[in-house]
């Protein structure tokens, strides 16, 4: 009994904490962009050493950075100045590029090599907070979002020496990290901003292994924001009874 009352007391503090949350203003919206990964190169290959399960000390291959990706997000926000809740859920989709093996051992005197085809999507989920200057038209703000990401990646063997065990084969090991972001609101219309923005996100940073190296993600793009966004409805309420006032 004294255990459920000890849920009991914590469910109660919970909702008092969040009860400010839910009195602030909020907003939902749409985004694209573009992506890129930066220098991804050793997180491929380690995935591909993983998938291939052979000694791999003389692999070699092409450098994956800079490929330059896209991405559709949604989110929400919860507060119009100062600091306010923040999250999102995107979608991340790098085309196509070609990873080759020059040198890989497959026993003491034999090497083979042969050339893949590689495709990356990622999930990165957000939650944080962001603090937004209370201006009406033009609103520059920064967040930081602690951001878990959903990595999957398909290694397609093109052509080269016969290797067992890789063909349209998914990969991925999913990534906990945290992002910063920075960007400016623009006032379109009653409820309604574009927002600019930019993000970077050290992917791996709370989850990388020994002598990994950064799984870095930027992200470049435009997004429709719908809602209270504005602070337009105060002004509207404020006229309003000053158009009473007045007919009186």
């Amino acid at each position: 009994m004294q255990f459920l009352n000890g849920r009991y007391r914590v469910g109660i503090v919970a909702l008092f904490l969040l009860l400010p949350i839910a009195e602030l203003r909020s907003q939902i919206g749409v985004g694209v962009g573009l992506a890129s990964t930066g220098e991804d190169v050793f997180k491929a290959g380690g995935e591909l050493e993983d998938l291939l399960r052979k000694d791999a000390e003389n692999l070699t291959y092409g450098d994956l950075s800079g490929e330059i990706g896209f991405y559709g997000k949604a989110g929400f926000k919860k507060g119009f100045g100062g600091f306010r809740l923040a999250g999102d859920v995107s979608y991340v989709y790098f085309q196509n590029s070609q990873i080759k093996l020059t040198t890989f051992s497959v026993a003491q005197d034999t090497n083979v090599s042969a050339t893949f085809e590689v495709g990356t999507n990622l999930i990165p989920v957000s939650l944080g907070l962001e603090y937004v200057l209370p201006i009406s038209t033009v609103r520059p703000y920064v967040g930081v979002y602690p951001i878990y990401t959903f990595v999957n990646r398909t290694f397609t063997r093109l052509e080269g020496d016969m290797i067992a065990g890789v063909e349209n084969v998914s990969a991925g090991e999913n990534e906990f990290g945290l992002g910063f972001e920075g960007g400016v609101e623009l006032a379109a219309v009653n409820n309604l901003a574009i927002t600019l923005s930019s993000r970077y996100t050290l992917a791996n940073m709370f989850s990388a292994d020994d002598n990994e190296g950064t799984f870095g993600l930027f992200q470049l793009g435009l997004s429709i924001w719908f809602g209270d966004i504005l602070g337009n409805e105060d002004d509207k309420s404020e006229s309003a009874l000053g158009g009473e006032g007045s007919s009186e």
